[in-house]
């Protein structure tokens, strides 16, 4: 299995933060994969998510994050953007 799984919505996210717009997404010519299409954006057009949008996907991060705890155990507290040191172990099912 792999080690990070993306919604649409957070795919798109990263790709916006790194500089890149996604021209396609495709979910459904393979069942468990998207299929991307971006273009590499000139770095002022890069944009940051506002602080709505991540909390809107909080919740489908920590849901997906759970999905895998009895595969890898433990998930970090706060995202990508905690400190390594405050990670908790989520319970397996």
């Amino acid at each position: 299995d792999h080690i990070n799984h993306f919604s649409e919505p957070a795919l798109r996210t990263m790709l916006a933060r790194a500089g890149f717009a996604a021209l396609d997404v495709d979910a459904e010519s393979h069942d468990a994969a998207f299929i991307v299409v971006a273009r590499k954006l000139d770095q002022s057009a890069a944009v940051k998510p506002d602080s709505a949008t991540v909390h809107a996907l909080a919740p489908r991060a920590t849901e997906m994050a759970q999905s895998q705890s009895g595969v890898y155990g433990t998930v970090p507290a706060n995202g990508p953007a905690a400190n390594g040191s405050r990670r908790h172990t989520v319970a397996s099912h």
